[in-house]
């Protein structure tokens, strides 16, 4: 993040696992053999018990492979392909253009037409004219022209279920593999092979499998089931998972559970040099064919240039260029490669230094807390990349658009912050879209023309109600301190014991106090990247054979930029041997830079406590153990109390002289709660109502509804009540003397919802709910079930049963009948008493809860 150094508000450094100071376990400690570093760095990512550790750093083995059956549907699917196989059906593989989708497509066809003789071909959509997905006019001409009898998806077709019908139609049975989030409804396909239809996706070891982790489960088995040497099978297998490992690290999924094994044993595969294609991609991009392989080899040299294709022109021939053995054929395709990836570099650059000009010349940001740019010339395989340069820069959510004026339509390419949920809020503007999908961090969507003022807006307003200046401040994970006695190859030997690294489990980054700058230069065929060389301030220490200066690379800093030789800096950087000739044999990559006689960094340990580790890492080593996995304990010293947050005449006086403690700010606040559960000795109950809270680790004892409260020393405020009166419920009923207040639900959770999708969000629930109970569920059961008061629920069945919704009460018991004729749709328009009272009460509940959560401490 080098745009945003040395400015008035540097970025804030905050240590993982807490202060560095934190007491590492004994048993840890003797696992890497009193290496404090290697063993910081396992607590910081909720490795704390041998058992977690010996896990982890076990050697991967294909033996503790999960087996592909936990997953829903795969026996189905195989058995689909093996029928296919034997009647000679044509198979079609339908993949995405991604690099995920790219390499699961090739597995497939690898798998069937190289080993099993299959009669199959594949298809990749275009970007621009066809999208993500399935695309019905495609689907007709394929069914045309090839005479499919079986079609394959990989990483894509769950939310295609009119395309999936369509197909079923014209006689065409579906199998979908993917890994997207489930839509309300599945495709009718003869299987759909999903790591999200777990109970619990994060929990599971295959939950976070990518498309190409998919097809690569299914296609080992496969091989296993369909060929007759035993041991062939098993080569074949052994040589997909250096696609799967490039699909998994490309896709930037987790890098935990089986992922991580996979990535692991992917890896030793590809050090085998045995794939013709990514051999020359390594070689047009200069890596020497000795040179150790890694994540960051696949994810900065082999996905870019796999990606430029689908970005840049149809990716198609991806799929030939990663299976062919033709090495003329592969030259050809590998040169393009690396063109492609040349021209989208350039592209890249020229757009984000016209978005920036578009950026300034409307005034700049003026105050507002997301970027919105629009032109009608941006390639639109490239405005993804630029949305994420721009979020490094000035670290806010940025959505990047191309005005398609012949179709009077508004295409985008979202990119987010992790104080901005993109689906989440996008949502709430969804009467504006054409379509629109995502998660969290990323998000795509179309919009009319005319629609794009009061878009951007709403989109505007949005963003100022929904992020504090806190959300927007730049904040850096770091791992540990460094001194220049670590700064050796043997060193880094030992931190490839954590390796892979990826999501939720990252390049650990270090801290490196006052350094003195020795000689400097910008580099690159722009200028635009520094090499310095980095030494002690003091010599005191410095002994014989020890390194006494370091090479420093900081990427992207600007042609103009130059550290003062007469300052001292705290550097935040990662390690890693260097490769350069003639140079240290270590080097640095800076990731952050402060002044050193400004004062000590400031890191948030010491003003909001610490950051747990990954959830997801931690859940998947719990359920590898099937026993919980500590963390480390947080100290509660730092908490700031003060007195009750709801204004007067809100809660009873007596309940204002209880302790209130304010941890709304906190970014992790479900694993800060994990720890200080788990580091207190207090009684301590959690309040929550609806879905259950997403806390690493916790009991369901320990957390209380209305229709359960019991007393307690310390009482979390994980949701609010939903009005004063049940919130005087909760607290005569808890006497607490301590309350934390925390209403992380809300952080995921909208705190209102549109009427028309509060009923639909309601009818769904109550029908899967009394489906289970014919005999009826108590009102005050389901008011605590939906988070909501009784009156609000009553006023939702009143305009539900209006609606054709055949529900019937007596008894205060709310009951399911038979019959009834729903309309398609409910809209939250109708003015009928019943829907204005709906939204009065809901507008009650929503002022209750926002005066809690918004009172100043």
């Amino acid at each position: 993040m080098a745009q945003a150094m040395m400015t008035d508000k540097p970025n804030t450094w905050q240590y993982r696992g807490g202060a560095p100071d934190v007491t590492l376990p004994a048993d840890i400690l003797a696992k890497v053999e009193g290496n404090e570093v290697l063993a910081r760095l396992l607590v910081n990512r909720g490795i704390t018990t041998l058992e977690a550790a010996d896990i982890f750093l076990k050697e991967p083995s294909k033996e503790d492979l999960l087996d592909v059956h936990e997953l829903e549907d795969a026996d189905i699917a195989l058995a689909r392909i093996g029928q296919a196989l034997d009647k000679n059906e044509h198979i079609l593989i339908y993949g995405d253009f991604d690099v995920d989708g790219l390499t699961g497509s090739s597995i497939f066809y690898e798998t069937l037409k190289t080993h099993l003789n299959a009669n199959c071909s594949y298809y990749i959509p275009d970007r621009k004219d066809e999208g993500h997905g399935l695309n019905t006019p495609s689907l007709i001409r394929l069914k045309s022209s090839r005479q499919v009898g079986l079609l394959i998806t990989t990483d894509t077709g769950i939310s295609n279920f009119a395309e999936i019908a369509f197909l079923k139609g014209l006689g065409v049975d579906t199998i979908v593999t993917d890994h997207h989030e489930l839509p309300e409804n599945l495709p009718l396909s003869v299987a759909n092979v999903n790591p999200q239809r777990f109970e619990d996706p994060e929990a599971h070891r295959l939950g976070q499998l990518s498309g190409a982790g998919v097809a690569y489960k299914l296609c080992a088995e496969l091989l296993i089931q369909r060929m007759d040497d035993t041991d062939a099978a098993i080569a074949a297998g052994d040589g997909l998972l250096d696609l799967c490992a490039i699909g998994l690290i490309a896709d930037m999924v987790p890098l935990v559970g089986e992922n991580r094994l996979l990535v692991q044993l992917g890896l030793q595969q590809l050090a085998k040099r045995e794939r013709l294609g990514v051999n020359l991609i390594l070689k047009n991009a200069g890596v020497a064919d000795d040179a150790e392989l890694n994540s960051e080899t696949v994810g900065f040299t082999i996905g870019p240039r796999l990606n430029a294709l689908g970005r840049l022109e149809n990716a198609t021939e991806g799929i030939e260029f990663l299976t062919s053995s033709d090495e003329t054929r592969a030259k050809e395709l590998a040169l393009k490669l690396e063109m492609l990836n040349g021209r989208r570099k350039e592209l890249c650059n020229q757009t984000f230094i016209e978005a920036e000009q578009q950026l300034l010349s409307s005034g700049g940001l003026d105050g507002r807390k997301a970027i919105i740019l629009a032109a009608e010339h941006w390639n639109p395989g490239v405005i993804g990349i630029v949305a994420s340069r721009l979020i490094e820069k000035y670290n806010l959510p940025t959505f990047m658009m191309v005005i398609e004026e012949d179709e009077a339509k508004v295409r985008c390419s979202a990119r987010s912050i992790p104080g901005f949920h993109l689906t989440a809020h996008l949502e709430k503007l969804s009467d504006y879209f054409i379509n629109m999908g995502g998660h969290a961090g990323a998000a795509g969507f179309a919009l009319p023309l005319e629609k794009l003022n009061n878009f951007k807006n709403d989109l505007w307003k949005l963003a100022a109600q929904s992020l504090s200046d806190s959300d927007i401040h730049g904040t850096i994970q770091v791992d540990a301190k460094l001194t220049f006695e670590h700064l050796h190859p043997g060193f880094v030997d030992q931190l490839g014991a954590m390796a892979p690294f990826g999501m939720h489990n990252p390049s650990p980054v270090f801290v490196m106090e006052d350094m003195a700058v020795g000689a400097q230069r910008l580099i690159g065929t722009d200028q635009n990247h520094l090499k310095a060389m980095l030494q002690p301030s003091e010599r005191n220490g410095i002994v014989k054979g020890q390194l006494q200066h370091v090479e420093a690379f900081l990427w992207k800093c600007g042609s103009n930029f130059k550290l003062d030789s007469n300052k001292h800096y705290h550097v935040a950087c990662t390690i890693e041997k260097n490769s350069f000739p003639n140079g240290t044999p270590v080097r640095l990559t800076i990731k952050d830079i402060q002044p050193a006689n400004k004062g000590k960094y400031s890191t948030v340990h010491e003003t909001q406590g610490a950051v747990a580790p990954a959830p997801t890492l931690a859940k998947q080593l719990e359920a590898s153990m099937g026993k919980t996995v500590s963390s480390p304990p947080i100290p509660l010293g730092i908490l700031q109390v003060s007195p009750s947050p709801v204004g007067a005449g809100s809660v009873p006086a007596r309940i204002q002289e209880t302790a209130w403690i304010d941890h709304r700010s906190r970014p992790q606040a479900g694993e800060f709660v994990s720890q200080m559960l788990m580091s207190g000795d207090t009684n301590t109950l959690i309040y929550n109502e609806g879905k259950a809270p997403d806390i690493p680790f916790i009991k369901p004892d320990q957390v209380m509804s209305r229709l359960n409260c019991q007393p307690c020393d310390a009482l979390v405020l994980w949701d609010i009540p939903p009005s004063a009166e049940a919130m005087d419920t909760l607290l005569h009923a808890t006497h607490a003397k301590t309350i934390h207040l925390v209403g992380a639900k809300y952080q995921k959770v909208q705190l209102d919802m549109e009427t028309a999708a509060f009923l639909k969000a309601m009818h769904q629930g109550l029908t899967m709910l009394l489906a289970k109970q014919p005999q009826g569920i108590p009102l005050s059961v389901l008011a605590s079930r939906f988070a909501t008061t009784e009156d609000c629920l009553l006023a939702a069945i009143s305009v539900l049963n209006t609606s054709g919704f055949p529900y019937s009460l007596a008894e205060n018991t709310l009951r399911l009948e038979t019959g009834g004729n729903p309309h398609t749709l409910i809209r939250s328009e109708i003015s009928s008493p019943n829907v204005c009272l709906l939204n009065r009460l809901k507008a009650g509940i929503q002022a209750y809860r926002r005066s809690v959560l918004d009172k100043r401490m």
